[in-house]
């Protein structure tokens, strides 16, 4: 769990996983449930973004790139390489 300033606390449940179980959202979900105005996110190596119910699944990547701006971090620390 993540606590976010100003914004809702943010779940994430990640799996190594390329098949997603409706049981394990369903789990995650009810963990969810316990923790009012939460996001939910359940990263694991799918194809493609969906929305189930109230968990947003995530690629891994997509996930870093959207929650801890990895994208970004890589680019700075390119443009210092590059400056050096």
């Amino acid at each position: 769990m993540i606590e976010r300033a100003g914004k809702e606390k943010l779940i994430i449940e990640i799996k190594s996983s390329t098949e997603i179980r409706l049981s394990h959202l369903k789990n995650f979900e009810a963990i969810g449930a316990d923790i009012p105005n939460a996001e939910l996110v359940f990263v694991a190596r799918v194809p493609r973004a969906q929305q189930c119910e109230n968990v947003l699944v995530l690629a891994w990547r997509e996930a870093l790139k959207k929650y801890f701006l990895i994208g970004s971090w890589i680019i700075i620390a390119r443009q210092i390489l590059h400056n050096a």
